[in-house]
């Protein structure tokens, strides 16, 4: 999928503020929901693509149990691991929906984390930085 320049550029500015808003964050990736990166702030490429590939995977597995559970479409998953916590928030962008991950480790506060990655999804979604 082929997104806009301004999409890319503002994934890039909203990830740049996310991983400044959340103590001890050390990845953050924005991806199509087909598992590519748009854009992302980890220490390799191939971890951004990576992330991405199981966000994509991840999500759509969420999406089957929301249904089958009949409590509605999934918006987000929290995952709290024994080192950190991963956050999967929905970008409902009504042209090119995406999924933002954010990944940081056990000094982070799981719930400010599902606030700013929500926030930052509303950015992308409204197609402009807050």
């Amino acid at each position: 999928m082929n997104l806009p320049p301004h999409l890319t550029a503002l994934a890039e500015k909203v990830l740049q503020g996310l991983m400044g808003q959340v103590r001890g964050a050390v990845a953050a990736v924005v991806s199509t929901v087909d598992g590519f990166d748009v854009a992302s702030h980890v220490e390799n490429s191939a971890a951004g693509a990576k992330l991405a590939a199981m966000a994509s995977s991840i999500s759509a597995i969420c999406s089957v149990v929301g249904e089958e559970s009949q409590v509605g479409a999934h918006r987000s998953i929290s995952i709290e691991a024994e080192n950190g916590y991963v956050v999967m928030v929905n970008i409902a962008h009504s042209a090119n929906p995406m999924i933002l991950n954010l990944v940081a480790d056990k000094t982070a506060v799981l719930a400010q984390m599902v606030y700013f990655a929500r926030q930052a999804a509303q950015q992308m979604e409204v197609g402009e930085a807050l």
